[in-house]
């Protein structure tokens, strides 16, 4: 019987508990620090520590290349199954690109086997197309079927996060290096969002952390679909990250939130003091 294989890379966030448990493979982008290379996976580096490292060492990330989407994907379509990849945004890295090139060869070889799944966001963003994607798989629904539910944030997916300095921003190619620093200057807090086309645009900007917060919170709760779940990220801020999950409960305490922490590869782009929101919206 052919099965679907589900398949995310690691900027997913989905940790390697829950992968095992779903019987869902990671790929993992890995990460170097002064020259020494991580597999996020395996990576035993306490987040805390993590984030302090980054604010003084040199850290490098790169998108996945095309091998590493063949060697994950050609053991399974030869064996007769079929996969379903979930990638970080398009808009934001070339991973989305080197796995659609692996499946058009593929699916011109097998048959159409592979489906890649643009999440057009990043962290928990993609788990609301893994989640989706493996319930319809068990349902019997064909790769086809699913990528036409699922594909292109047809789920209709809201990511929103602000951060603790705009540097990191800039360090990775997301931010002009004159909008950091007067953004930096000013304290000024954005509250950053991933457009249609799943890059990243200011929504709004505040002075003062708790203000975005706020502001934030305001936002998920005037459109958000609470049947659904409602992923809340930090990159090892406690205090703030407690004061938003508040904050979103005091306007609906209906809302399903589930923490949890940005991989150690998103979070070397946003950067130490970042605070994530994902959510369905209405």
């Amino acid at each position: 019987m052919n099965e679907i294989k589900i398949i995310a890379d690691s900027c997913s966030s989905i940790t390697k508990e829950e992968a095992t448990s779903l019987g869902i493979e990671i790929i993992p982008t890995t990460f170097i620090i002064d020259g020494t290379e991580y597999n996020p996976v395996d990576c035993d580096i306490p987040y805390g520590e993590y984030y302090e490292k980054i604010k003084t060492c040199k850290i490098n990330t790169a998108c996945l290349n095309e091998f590493a989407f063949e060697e994950a994907f050609t053991p399974i379509v030869e064996n007769g199954d079929s996969v379903i990849c979930v990638t970080l945004s398009g808009g934001l890295s070339s991973t989305y690109k080197n796995a659609r090139a692996v499946a058009d060869r593929l699916n011109a070889k097998y048959g159409n086997k592979v489906a890649i799944i643009d999440s057009l966001s990043g962290s928990s963003g993609l788990m609301f197309a893994i989640m989706e994607a493996h319930k319809l798989a068990k349902e019997g629904k064909s790769v086809e079927e699913i990528k036409a539910i699922v594909d292109k944030n047809a789920l209709g997916i809201v990511s929103l996060f602000t951060i603790g300095s705009l540097t990191h921003l800039h360090k990775g190619g997301r931010l002009s290096k004159a909008t950091a620093i007067v953004g930096n200057a000013l304290k000024a807090k954005p509250i950053i969002e991933a457009d249609g086309e799943g890059k990243l645009s200011v929504k709004a900007i505040h002075l003062g952390k708790k203000k975005t917060l706020k502001e934030m919170a305001a936002l998920v709760t005037n459109d958000v679909d609470e049947t659904w779940p409602v992923y809340v990220s930090n990159t090892n801020v406690d205090n703030e990250f407690e004061y938003f999950k508040e904050k979103l409960l005091e306007v609906n305490q209906n809302l399903k939130l589930i923490s949890t922490t940005i991989d150690y590869t998103m979070g070397a782009h946003c950067g130490p003091e970042t605070i994530a929101v994902f959510y369905k919206k209405k």
